[in-house]
């Protein structure tokens, strides 16, 4: 029955225990309530990043070809996590043995997606900072172009090569110490994490070890970023790039931040549940520890589940011309719609009132196709026609580093 207790899940019992102010570090549902909301929205923001792409061919770059990737990456991730959260709230309490088992083959599944896609969206990370310092510091378009490949062969293939033996040596499922109630690497005879030292050893394996990596990786490389463009706009002081050089610093910096505050809450956790005391009935802790334990387990499902929704943030709803071409994609059509109709119902009360000056001005304040001014009475929907310089492998101009088209580069 204990072990039954950790596989359906359920809350540990410490009833009898030598202090009576000791709770199980159980925290319930609420963290997979926050995880699906906010995984709902990152599923959101990185299918419309992969739509942009989608959408506007003349910028699939190879800057947005890597956020696409990691995308696609952080979309698995928050599906899984999903996946994860709806069957820890089906299962929860439950005590019949077959639902257990249910749960346990469950879990294992979303452990398996999750850990890898995880490792995929930390790759492709870092491949995205090594791609701006490329670029940006060594101005090599045509050498960081070529390594797009590359970074494919090793962001989708090496976690596989890291969770698969993970997995077939049964090394992934339910695990009690996680405090936003999704499956990892598995640990049901837990007493606490510094009494299962191979467990430990298996989390930095499958994930945390790498996630460090990224940390110093992502921060190295866009610190390095920051002060190359800062000792450049200095250079460039009192010109008109000055203020586009200070856009691109500060969008570039928070890349970094918003990617460590996001992840950090789950490094946190695992530190917290490394400094639970060990107990060999189980792991009973203090009202106060347990509230903390709930604190960050819910800011774990918002952060671990939502870097779908950051990544839109900074690379579509920051980045203007994204955001402006992605919106005359989707939304153009139906103003255009709504624009010729509005001008039709002019037309006709003007004919109808038999008033000849005012189908004149009428036809004045339409839109004129050839030179792309609008109606005063009209909101302005900006034209498609970007002039936009692309940074690919296959673009010539990248040989010519321009610090005013870095932004497109950097927020694409």
């Amino acid at each position: 029955m204990e072990s039954q207790n950790v596989t359906c899940p359920l809350s540990f019992n410490c009833s009898g225990k030598s202090s009576k102010d000791l709770v199980s570090f159980d925290i319930g549902a609420s963290p997979s309530y926050v995880s699906i909301v906010s995984c709902i929205l990152s599923c959101l923001g990185s299918l419309l990043i992969v739509l942009a792409f989608c959408l506007l061919k003349d910028l699939r770059t190879t800057t947005q070809k890597i956020i696409t990737f990691l995308a696609i990456a952080d979309f698995i991730s928050a599906v899984g996590y999903i996946f994860g959260s709806v069957n820890f709230l089906t299962h929860f309490g439950k005590t019949n043995s077959s639902e257990c088992q249910v749960f346990l083959i469950l879990c294992e599944a979303q452990a398996t997606i999750t850990a890898w896609s995880s490792l995929v969206s930390f790759f492709w990370t870092v491949f995205l900072a090594l791609h701006f310092f490329l670029i940006i510091v060594f101005k090599r378009f045509h050498f960081a172009g070529k390594l797009l490949s590359v970074y494919n062969v090793i962001a989708w293939g090496v976690p596989l090569i890291i969770i698969l033996p993970l997995l077939g040596t049964g090394k992934l499922g339910y695990a009690p110490y996680a405090a936003s109630n999704w499956c990892y690497v598995k640990d049901y005879n837990y007493h606490g994490l510094r009494q299962n030292e191979l467990t430990v050893v298996f989390i930095l394996v499958a994930g945390k070890g790498w996630e460090f990596i990224s940390y110093m990786c992502v921060t190295v490389l866009y610190l390095l970023i920051f002060c190359h463009i800062h000792r450049t706009r200095r250079q460039l002081q009192n010109t008109e790039i000055e203020p586009r050089m200070l856009q691109v610093e500060w969008r570039l910096m928070a890349i970094p931040m918003l990617f460590i505050l996001l992840r950090m809450w789950g490094t946190i956790q695992l530190i917290v549940s490394l400094s639970l005391p060990s107990n060999k009935d189980a792991p009973c802790i203090t009202p106060q520890l347990r509230d903390v334990y709930l604190a960050l387990g819910i800011l774990q499902a918002i952060g671990d589940g939502g870097q779908g929704w950051g990544n839109a943030v900074l690379y579509v709803f920051l980045s203007p011309t994204i955001r402006t071409r992605l919106f005359n994609s989707l939304c153009g059509p139906c103003v255009d719609a709504i624009k010729g109709r509005l001008v039709g119902e002019l037309d006709t009360d003007t004919t109808t009132s038999q008033k000849p000056g005012l189908n004149h001005r009428v036809r004045n304040m339409n839109v004129n196709k050839q030179d792309g001014s609008t109606s005063p009475l009209l909101p302005h929907r900006p034209a498609t026609g970007y002039n936009i310089r692309k940074y690919d492998s296959t673009s010539s101009s990248e040989q010519s580093y321009n610090y005013e088209h870095s932004m497109s580069s950097t927020a694409a």
